[in-house]
């Protein structure tokens, strides 16, 4: 880790974990009260451990730098796999496909689709949002030919890849 700042090696030490840190280079086993009884003038400990405290917040928004990056890689290749996939979907057009690398099968399913939430009936909300209507109880009702207003049922093909 590249440090801002060069401070006593004892100190480190004993900061690095916060709790209690063995030393690998003495086996010296340090906590929180050896940091209060380092022979460190005050002004000198308290530098010191403001400095580590600088280098950990410079650590830290470095990482969240780095989680940004690869959430947005990560989204990146999300998304082209899914265009690979809804391409590949295409080509075949529901045939199934094998390969020595690869078989591609369908299924189907069935997905509740709100059309229009509002027009729900009271009855299957838990509260006023479209987050809190029960997608069980419409389901049960749709697949047994009932109508809801505000919802159909939609059928759709899976492309399984194997």
């Amino acid at each position: 880790m590249a440090k801002l700042y060069e401070i006593c090696n004892e100190l480190d030490a004993i900061i690095q974990d916060g709790k209690v840190f063995v030393s690998t280079e003495t086996g010296e086993v340090f906590t929180p009260d050896a940091l209060d009884a380092l022979k460190l003038e005050k002004a000198e400990k308290v530098d010191n451990c403001l400095m580590v405290m600088r280098q950990y917040e410079t650590d830290a928004a470095g990482i969240d730098l780095e989680i940004e990056r690869l959430t947005a890689l990560k989204k990146h290749y999300a998304s082209r796999a899914k265009w690979l996939k809804e391409y590949v979907k295409d080509c075949l057009n529901g045939e199934e496909f094998k390969s020595g690398k690869f078989k591609v099968t369908y299924r189907q399913s069935r997905a509740i689709v709100f059309t229009d939430w509002r027009k729900v009936p009271e009855q299957y909300f838990k509260d006023q949002t479209e987050k809190d209507i029960s997608k069980v109880a419409l389901m049960d009702v749709l697949k047994n030919g009932g109508t809801v207003p505000g919802v159909v049922l939609e059928e759709r093909i899976n492309m399984v890849v194997k």
